[in-house]
């Protein structure tokens, strides 16, 4: 006899949670350079990213 467990979970969902709007609500935004531009990454900080990191491959905005 297979054991079941009752349970009620009420969760809210994702998008309340992650406070997304309907695509119909949402203004657009119009790119600028100063949106778009990235930080300078020099070698001294990408060499110290590189050696904090567990992972091989290291993704620069």
């Amino acid at each position: 006899m297979k054991v079941t467990k009752l349970t009620i979970s009420t969760q809210t969902p994702k998008g309340v949670r992650l406070q997304w709007k309907p695509l119909n609500e949402v203004k657009p935004v119009k790119l600028s350079s100063s949106l778009t531009m990235g930080k300078f990454v020099s070698e001294k900080e990408l060499t110290n990213r590189n050696n904090n990191s567990n992972s091989k491959f290291v993704i620069l905005p």
